[in-house]
């Protein structure tokens, strides 16, 4: 497929497709292609195969790897979250006004001054104690990334001198 950049395949019950887009013409094919997949095409030698604790394991640790990079754009999210609060809270003390309007849910609500900064500390408060328990999440995660990843090392090791 000279002219082609992107070949995608899509299987149906009962036939093959298969779409193609135009290359770019800058990017040149990679040559590197044709050797990998010979390689992937040999046969596996005993040391190098994956058996199901091992299958299980790298489940695991993806599934472990997602997870906190989830948690990581919810931490990112949560620390603007605070900010904003934060924010918000200090131009309540210097508020002039009697009344200040704050944003509940889709809805601005209008309350009393004294109202208004009890609410937004008490919704401070609550931000910043899911925020501390995401972290935790992410350091429990972290520390049974590392654990699965000893084991693969060790592992590893150990079939390098049994060969």
């Amino acid at each position: 497929l000279e002219g082609v950049h992107h070949v995608h395949y899509f299987f149906d019950a009962d036939r093959f497709l298969f779409w193609t887009r135009a290359r770019v013409p800058s990017r040149p094919i990679a040559r590197g292609r044709v050797a990998t997949r010979r390689r992937l095409a040999a046969p596996m030698s005993a040391a190098n195969e994956v058996t199901w604790e091992d299958q299980q394991r790298i489940c695991a640790f993806s599934r472990m790897n997602a997870r906190a990079h989830e948690i990581n754009s919810e931490i990112k999210h949560k620390e603007k979250q605070i900010d904003d609060l934060d924010e918000a809270s200090t131009e309540l003390v210097v508020n002039d006004e009697d009344d200040a309007c704050v944003l509940m849910g889709e809805c601005f609500v209008k309350m009393d001054n004294e109202r208004a900064e009890a609410k937004v500390e008490a919704m401070l408060t609550r931000e910043r104690a899911a925020l501390e328990a995401l972290r935790g999440e992410r350091k429990v995660l972290r520390e049974g990334m590392e654990e699965l990843k000893k084991v693969r090392l060790a592992r590893r090791t150990a079939r390098a001198f049994d060969d």
